[in-house]
Parts: C-alpha cells; sequence; structure tokens
C-alpha cells in the first residue's frame, strides 16, 4: 500500500506542477474530448513529413525492498515522431535516447558504480529504434479534461506485462532474470485547446507532459534477484529544434546521428526497449564499450496495418 501511494502522490505533484505552469487562472474541470485528428495534431503532425521533437529531463530513483529510496541519475531525453495516415487509422514511428546523467556533475555516464552492489557496471542508455504503435480509429474520442476555457489535459496509462526476453539463459540471470516483465507508464498531456481543436493545423505549437514509470531494475545495473524497483519521474515539452536541447545531449546526437530522425516509414521491424537492446549488445557490454552504440541503417521494409 505504501508503493501505491508513493506512485499515485508521484503523479498528481507532477500534474499538479505542469497544471499551473500552463493555467494562467484556476477553473473547475470538466469533461472533454480528444479525437484521433486532435491525439495526432498533438503528439506529432498530421502531415507525413513532419518530425515532431519532445525533450524531456528527470531523475531516476531505486527503491530496494526495506531500504530507503536513493536517487541514482539525472536524465535526459528526445524522442522524434512522424505520424502517418493509414485508412481510416494513424501510425507512429518513433526514434529515441535517454541519457544517464551524474547527479552531481550532470555529464554523460559511461561506468557507474552500482552502490547497492559495489561493482563498477557498463552504463547502457537508452537507444530505442524504433519505438512503434497505430492509432485506431475505434478507439476514439478519448476522454479528456478541460482545465481552463484555454488548457486541455488527458491522460494515458500503459500497463505492460510480456515475457521478459532475458530470461531463460544464464548468461542473463545476473542482469534480469524475471520471467515476466511488468511495468507502468502514465502520461498526462497538457495543451491549448485553441490550438488542438483548429481543424486548420497540421500540428500544435506546443505542449506541456508529465511522465512517470514504474519499472525493474535495468539490466545493465546486474543487480540480479534483489527485490525493488525504479521510479522514473520526468516533465517534457515539444521543442521546435535539437539546438534547444541541453549540451550534452546535443554533443551525443551528433556523435550519433541516426537518432536526429524518426524512421522514413512504419517497419517492418520490433519494437526496441532497454531489455532487448542489452541482450543485442549484450557481447559490446561485457566488453565495455560506450553506449549508445552508433546507430546503422534500420533494415526493414515499409508495412501497412
Amino acid at each position: 500500500m505504501y508503493h501505491t501511494n508513493f506512485f499515485v502522490l508521484t503523479i498528481l505533484i507532477l500534474a499538479s506542477v505542469a497544471t499551473l505552469v500552463l493555467c494562467k487562472k484556476s477553473s473547475p474541470f470538466h469533461a472533454a474530448q480528444v479525437s484521433l485528428e486532435e491525439q495526432v495534431r498533438l503528439r506529432c503532425s498530421l502531415k507525413s513529413t513532419d518530425e515532431v521533437i519532445t525533450a524531456w529531463n528527470g531523475t531516476l530513483t531505486a527503491s530496494i525492498d526495506g531500504a530507503p529510496f536513493v536517487p541514482i541519475f539525472d536524465i535526459v531525453g528526445v524522442n522524434i515522431a512522424r505520424c502517418i495516415k493509414m485508412g481510416d487509422n494513424y501510425v507512429t514511428t518513433q526514434r529515441e535516447m535517454q541519457l544517464y546523467l551524474d547527479p552531481v556533475t550532470k555529464q554523460k555516464l559511461t561506468t557507474w558504480l552500482n552502490p547497492f552492489t559495489n561493482e563498477n557496471v557498463t552504463v547502457v542508455h537508452v537507444a530505442n529504434d524504433p519505438v512503434q504503435f497505430p492509432l485506431y480509429a475505434a478507439s476514439y474520442p478519448m476522454p479528456a479534461s478541460s482545465l481552463t476555457d484555454s488548457i486541455t489535459e488527458f491522460s494515458s496509462t500503459v500497463n505492460l506485462f510480456y515475457p521478459n526476453t532475458l530470461f531463460g539463459n544464464a548468461s542473463y540471470v545476473p542482469y534480469s532474470p524475471e520471467r515476466m516483465y511488468k511495468a507502468a507508464e502514465y502520461f498526462k498531456f497538457f495543451t491549448e485547446t485553441k490550438g488542438l481543436r483548429k481543424k486548420s493545423k497540421k500540428q500544435v505549437d506546443e505542449y506541456t507532459m508529465a511522465w512517470n514509470r514504474v519499472s525493474p531494475f535495468l539490466p545493465f545495473m546486474k543487480m540480479g534477484a534483489t527485490s525493488g524497483y525504479l521510479i522514473q519521474a520526468a516533465e517534457a515539452a515539444k521543442i521546435k529544434s535539437i539546438d534547444e536541447l541541453p549540451a550534452v545531449l546535443r554533443a551525443e546526437l551528433n556523435r550519433n546521428p541516426g537518432y536526429k530522425h524518426a524512421p522514413p516509414c512504419y517497419l517492418n521491424v520490433p519494437n526496441e526497449s532497454s531489455w532487448t537492446y542489452f541482450k543485442k549488445h549484450f557481447n559490446s557490454y561485457l566488453a565495455g564499450a560506450e553506449f549508445p552504440l552508433i546507430l546503422g541503417e534500420t533494415t526493414g521494409q515499409c508495412r501497412q496495418l
């Protein structure tokens, strides 16, 4: 119950902060709806050649059962998204990168002294290529809230529970021994109602987002069967250019420019995650390579729904 209350409190705090930033006057919530086209207009663009950039920063905190919460990393990240219309539906195809930073120096970590195991490990940053999913017309309109006459908020909760790709191989037991992968992500989007509803606009001018994630320990942390979890708390916003990103993230994108763009189409390849990426590049991890590894050309034909 304590863990559940903490998660709820975290989400409410971030949502309140985002509300205070965007709302210039207080007003009771009242029910609203978001159409498929409005969702696309917010998260990417109705024009498939457009690429929309979302940036975020925040913290990653570890919880070991029976011990206090321990902030372990600062985080900065970027997502490049494209939406494509397919019949009555849309799909989104994205690439994203997130760096784990030293909380003191704010610099990208290549290795990390795990305070729970006292072992120095290679840091494997988030480098997801691609992240893709459909947006089905049948799922819309979505419920939303109007915070004021000018601000619309809507939420998205993603509960994940599926077989752990690292399970069943003795080599991965020290890194991620669980049979099932279980995590949850909580998003709250805030944007100006006028831009969201305006049918002549291909995309909104701006939006902000509160994002919380509860997940197992990351494989690179090498936590074995330690009982606990991670809490990611971040705030995000749409930006106009990569030049607006923090210097540490711009430098990494210049080193690894493949992540500056979304895929050109809805690729016929599986989604990447921190777990699949770790498995794919396990030998490089053991060799102490610098992550993210340089992205080569993504192979895979375009697909339809």
